[in-house]
């Protein structure tokens, strides 16, 4: 389990003291009872207790707290100057009293001295301390406000890749970089990571700044993209926060046209005419999704006109958009236009430049003219056999192209609607063909429910099966589906994909320890990362947590191994990813 900075501090703290100190000693008695009225509020009756501490037989140690603990009930008082002078007290008798140097750090800077405040930080931040997040983060606003952007910068960076989850370090971090083009980067980075109002607010903010138009350019586009994800619903645009900021930033003129059309799409005007800004010099990925976002909002509020519009917008502004052909299709279908879709099945021409994109597209209309059962053939478009077909061909595209991540899996469902369709059309050999085979597959796998899914036709009437060759696998098949599978511990995967957990070297008489909770979390987050960016997150934390010899080129989404330091013990664990 992740422990909180503060309390992990508190607890080391206690720890320390109790090892250096060994039996309480009056002094620490004495501290203890002034830190309460310190935090209370009461820095007086604090004061008057630690005055009156008998330091004669005080270890450096204990001399250095007592101090440090004046310099707190001084600044609760507002006496800079005293609390300043006992901090620096502490400091010198415990030159590495990172608690003191910090504290002290933060009074300078407030009495506007923040080089000398960062140089003590510099020291606060060298030292095996658990607050050192902190010093971190308060060595940086320090800095920058010395002047020293880059060290600034640099503490930023350290700090959010130390913490993940610290938003506030993330936003400063991109704040202080150079080029507009990074921190736009960086900031759809945040955004796919579910700050996207976080990242949306500080690119707005940056739009204020004096960049170059494909500076302002790349940030009006993360507004784009945010906005998409947001999923606003056009009607009520007008009264969001984020409607008045960018009307606010519309006397630039960089930008002026490029907020005019955000505001036209939301205000429904989506005549493909009136988007220019957004053309030059190409199509823009977020600002197509924008498009598209606010037709399926216009769908969603059951205004099919504003929808249709809408995609068909999309498909102008970025040619062969397949989400935009699959938002359309599905748009048509609802509303029995079976004529306007067998034009779009047909009209729809992949330029292979995103595979995964195809085989949604054509999943969709295979499944939408399966359910209407038309079967027809591998020369019709306008069939579920074309669609589903080239479903198969565009997912073997992607899963051949694909260096890292997830591939795209065989669908037992979408086999198995292949495999009626050839059947429906009168081609039965071909249909239990292709049952056999994927289910051969998925066996391999180690998916035995999804085997025997597409197997329960022949299961039914292993007589249908009039070829030698195809009996022989079938059988070969369904011995492989009797064969028992050990497995030691099972831990949840996305999308309904379960992991086999078990150890490569097996502890002699006794289970392997389960794993818990947060290591299978992010292991699965580790396994299925799409971009090397979610990878190393989930890296970072798996090593913090004792997990190692992690290595992406040997641990995919079907097997892989890793170590695990449990009980002292580094224990080898292997995973097969089975779906259930």
């Amino acid at each position: 389990m992740r422990i909180p900075v503060a309390a992990f501090a508190l607890v080391l703290f206690a720890s320390f003291a109790a090892i250096a100190q060994g039996a309480p000693q009056p002094l620490d008695a004495r501290l203890r009872a002034a830190r309460k009225p310190i935090d209370e509020g009461n820095a007086t009756e604090a004061l008057t207790m630690l005055h009156a501490a008998d330091t004669g037989a005080a270890s450096t140690r204990g001399q250095a707290r007592l101090a440090f603990y004046e310099g707190r009930a001084y600044d609760k008082l507002g006496d800079d100057k005293k609390a300043i002078a006992a901090y620096e007290h502490a400091i010198a008798l415990e030159p590495s009293y990172g608690a003191a140097l910090n504290n002290l750090a933060l009074l300078l800077t407030r009495k506007g001295d923040p080089a000398r405040a960062a140089a003590l930080l510099e020291t606060a931040i060298a030292l095996t301390d658990p607050r050192r997040p902190l010093y971190l983060d308060n060595y940086a606003a320090a800095s920058e406000k010395a002047g020293n952007i880059e060290a600034a910068r640099s503490a930023y960076a350290q700090l959010a890749a130390a913490q993940p989850d610290n938003v506030d370090a993330q936003l400063h971090a991109i704040r202080l970089l150079d080029d507009p083009r990074r921190m736009s980067v960086q900031l759809m980075k945040l955004s796919n990571h579910g700050e996207v109002s976080a990242a949306q607010s500080l690119a707005l903010d940056l739009l204020a700044r004096r960049f170059d138009v494909a500076g302002k350019r790349a940030l009006l586009s993360v507004v784009a993209g945010t906005l998409a994800a947001q999923h606003l619903d056009p009607r009520r645009f007008a009264s969001q926060p984020v409607s008045s900021r960018l009307d606010a930033l519309r006397r630039d003129p960089l930008i002026a046209d490029g907020i005019a059309e955000i505001i036209l799409l939301y205000g429904g005007t989506v005549a493909p005419a009136r988007i220019r800004w957004w053309r030059s010099p190409a199509p823009d990925e977020r600002f197509s999704a924008l498009i598209r976002d606010v037709g399926e909002t216009w769908a969603i509020a059951n205004d099919k006109q504003q929808a249709e519009a809408c995609f068909k917008l999309a498909l102008d502004y970025a040619g062969n958009d397949a989400d935009a052909f699959v938002d359309l299709a599905d748009l048509y279908d609802s509303q029995n236009r079976i004529a306007d879709l067998d034009a779009l099945a047909k009209r729809y021409k992949s330029d292979n430049s995103d595979f995964a994109a195809d085989y949604r597209l054509h999943v969709a209309l295979g499944t939408m003219y399966a359910y209407r059962q038309r079967w027809g053939s591998d020369r019709e478009p306008a069939s579920a056999i074309f669609q589903l077909n080239a479903a198969n061909r565009a997912a073997a595209d992607y899963n051949r192209t694909v260096k890292w991540g997830p591939r795209i899996p065989n669908d037992p469902k979408t086999i198995a609607l292949l495999a009626t369709a050839y059947e429906k059309s009168g081609d039965l050999a071909r249909s239990l063909s292709i049952r056999v085979d994927a289910a051969a597959g998925f066996v391999a796998e180690g998916r035995k429910t999804a085997a025997r899914s597409l197997l329960k036709p022949i299961d039914a009437d292993p007589s249908i099966i009039t070829g030698a060759a195809m009996r022989q696998q079938y059988a070969r098949v369904v011995e492989d589906l009797a064969r028992p599978m050990v497995i030691e511990t099972t831990i949840g995967f996305p999308d309904s994909v379960q992991v086999a957990m078990s150890l490569a070297s097996p502890i002699t008489g006794s289970k392997p320890p389960p794993l818990g909770n947060e290591i299978s979390s992010l292991l699965a987050k580790y396994v299925l990362a799409e971009t090397d960016d979610e990878r190393d997150r989930a890296e970072n934390t798996l090593r913090k947590l004792g997990v190692s010899d992690l290595e992406p080129t040997t641990m995919s989404r079907v097997t892989g191994e890793f170590v695990v330091e449990v009980r002292g013990k580094a224990l080898r664990y292997r995973y097969v990813v089975r779906s259930e």
